[in-house]
């Protein structure tokens, strides 16, 4: 990724606190954000009409930790320009409090309007390349906001 764009990125970057045990997307949700995750633990599943509000759980329970990501979906549209957002094909609680760092859609869009050459020159036919920066992403952003959170001495 052309460092100019990652760290473009990186500034757009806003913490994040989710509490234990509450909906970050509901399926059907606009997928308004990506959310990558500092510390805790999240679950994404599906759930068929009959399960929604009896507590059933479902099998395709995916759990969620530190330095993983939701919302990549985000990425395959930017694109087009957001005419429209996707919608989030999954629940995603939090199974624990949650920090992370969010990525607003309108956010991304800013940045590919200020590159668009890089961006289509490598990050539109290759988001896996983008999603495969999470993780260093995360950790970039997370010690610059430690360093900045720190008060002075």
């Amino acid at each position: 990724m052309d460092e100019y764009v990652f760290t473009l990125l990186c500034n757009y970057l806003k913490p994040m606190t989710y509490n234990e045990n509450n909906f970050v997307f509901r399926t059907g949700d606009p997928l308004d954000c990506m959310v990558f995750i500092i510390d805790g633990t999240m679950w994404t599943y599906a759930a068929s009409d009959s399960q929604v509000g009896q507590g059933i759980s479902s099998t395709a329970i995916k759990r969620l930790g530190k330095c993983h990501f939701y919302g990549e979906e985000l990425l395959d549209r930017a694109s087009d320009w957001f005419t429209e957002l996707p919608v989030s094909s999954k629940h995603v609680k939090s199974l624990t409090k949650v920090e992370a760092f969010v990525l607003m859609a309108k956010d991304l869009e800013a940045v590919i309007s200020r590159c668009p050459l890089q961006w289509e020159n490598g990050e539109k036919k290759g988001s896996q390349k983008v999603k495969g920066m999470a993780a260093s992403t995360i950790a970039t952003a997370f010690r610059r906001h430690r360093e900045q959170s720190k008060p002075y001495k």
